[in-house]
Parts: structure tokens; C-alpha cells; sequence
């Protein structure tokens, strides 16, 4: 999964980019506890960016959900935090174990293991959450899948 995307603003705001089973209902698969460095997940099995202004540190986190329990998320630091009005290359990359590796910019920033599972199929997925009153705009340049079997 990759995508290259942008944030009109940076601030009370929500965004999952990557892989979800949760096709349904349309919130986000992964999102913060509020308060803290804790996500929560809507997903039965999902992977993905997760940048989230509930949470105490504002950074693109790697994230997975695996049959309903959340993987140790990883934070992909405050140099690869989203900028306003600044595209970003986001990249996940899924072995056959379910572990994912993440990329910001072409770098690699990180690992989940057993993140998600293998045998779920899932669909791409982009979710924006306004946190406040304020209206945000993402804007999406490009989505790209592939899978290798």
C-alpha cells in the first residue's frame, strides 16, 4: 500500500491511511484513546498510518489490529509528522507472517509485528476525522496496491 497525501491544517484532526476489513460502517479502523499514546480499534484486522491530535504526541504512527487485538504501535517521529499543506509519501509493506513495515518519505521508519492477518481481506482505506467544529481538507495525489502471492 502507498499513498501520497496532505492535510490542509494540522491541528483537531484524525487520519487512517492503509488496510482495513471494516468496510461497513465509515469511521476510522484505528483511532486514539484521547489523552494518551493509546489507539483503539472499529477494525476486526486493519493496518495502517495513524495520525490522531486526541493523542498526547501528535506524529503518523504505524499501527495494526489482528483479529480484533491492537499490535504494539510504533511512533514514526516528529521529523515525519505531518505538515500543513505538505504531501507525503506513505508506504506499508506486508510479509506472509502479517508483519508490516512502514516508510515516510521513501525511509524506513519502522515495524509491527503480527499486525494484521494474513488470510483477512482487506481494502484500501483513507479516513479523515474533523476533531472540533473546523472543516479539514485532505487531499489524496495518488493510492497504489499491489499483492504478491
Amino acid at each position: 500500500f502507498e499513498t501520497r497525501l496532505k492535510l490542509d491544517a494540522v491541528t483537531s484532526v484524525r487520519v487512517f491511511a492503509g488496510l482495513t476489513d471494516q468496510v461497513a460502517a465509515l469511521e476510522s479502523p484505528l483511532s486514539s484513546t484521547g489523552g494518551s499514546d493509546t489507539l483503539i480499534a472499529t477494525a476486526t484486522d486493519a493496518v495502517g498510518f495513524v495520525f490522531d491530535t486526541a493523542m498526547t504526541t501528535d506524529d503518523w504512527w504505524a499501527a495494526g489490529v489482528k483479529s480484533g487485538t491492537v499490535a504494539t504501535t510504533v511512533d514514526m517521529s516528529t521529523a515525519d509528522a505531518p505538515a500543513a499543506a505538505t504531501y507525503q509519501k506513505l508506504r506499508i509493506e506486508i510479509d506472509s507472517t502479517g508483519t508490516a513495515v512502514f516508510f515516510v518519505g521513501g525511509v524506513r521508519r519502522g515495524s509491527v509485528s503480527s499486525a494484521v492477518t494474513t488470510t483477512v481481506g482487506l481494502t484500501p482505506a483513507i479516513v479523515t476525522t474533523g476533531l472540533s467544529s473546523a472543516a479539514r481538507v485532505l487531499d489524496v495525489d495518488y493510492i497504489y496496491c499491489a499483492q504478491d502471492r
